[in-house]
């Protein structure tokens, strides 16, 4: 069985150190808007992913309050789960004055950019 969106937010919990669930930081609607972001990112810079039966409509944020991630399937490639995660990540840490500061989410985002174009 493929990814799931889940699996993309319990990447997401780990890095943001994010995973008490009785008192998450970081609620499920913002999670899903930047999980939306990414992935109109990487249709924008390489159209090509989405080729080939990997095209999944794309949850909106609107949904994400009562949205079950166990059964959204993650639309690409298992190996893009990692810089799908980068992305959010970075994006959901710029609103994070401390994070901005050291330049940790300015690197995220370059990280998944790299990803996408191949680069090192």
């Amino acid at each position: 069985m493929g990814a799931s969106l889940a699996d993309v937010i319990t990447e997401v919990r780990g890095v943001l150190q994010d995973l008490d669930p009785a008192n998450y930081r970081y609620g499920l609607d913002r999670i899903v808007s930047a999980y939306n972001s990414a992935l109109r990112e990487i249709a924008r810079v390489r159209p090509d992913v989405f080729v080939g039966g990997y095209s999944v409509p794309v949850p909106t944020a609107v949904y994400a309050a009562t949205l079950d991630p166990t059964t959204v399937v993650f639309p690409l490639p298992e190996w893009m789960i990692i810089p799908v995660s980068n992305y959010i990540v970075g994006r959901i840490s710029l609103s994070d004055d401390e994070f901005v500061l050291d330049g940790r989410a300015m690197t995220l985002m370059q990280s998944f950019t790299q990803s996408l174009i191949g680069g090192s």
